[in-house]
């Protein structure tokens, strides 16, 4: 979609979202392309959050985090390696933000 409309990256939804604030949140594996059609993006606070991209990607660690430990309580035996790709994914979704742009760290 980004290739066909490259202005799409720059849309927000009806929340404030833009494009690289729902993919950080869900760990979706295409922000580097959003980074590339629009790099202002890395320096909105976007949805009901008002975080950045790299806080959500954060976020979406976290979340994985919680929900592999209620998932292991429940089932003691499960493979848990989808989990264990998920959380290096949202690892590396906040490296890359922040390497592209770190400067969103002296933002208030």
């Amino acid at each position: 979609i980004v290739s066909a409309h490259p202005g799409a990256a720059s849309v927000a939804d009806l929340e404030a979202s833009l494009p690289i604030h729902i993919a950080a949140e869900e760990g979706i594996p295409v922000l580097d392309i959003l980074v590339e059609a629009y790099p202002e993006g890395l320096r909105q606070k976007g949805g009901k959050s008002h975080l950045y991209p790299f806080q959500l990607a954060s976020l979406s660690l976290e979340n994985s985090m919680h929900q592999r430990v209620n998932e292991h309580l429940l089932l003691q035996d499960s493979d848990d390696g989808i989990e264990r790709w998920r959380e290096a994914r949202a690892v590396e979704h906040t490296f890359i933000l922040l390497r592209v742009d770190p400067n969103v760290l002296s933002f208030h």
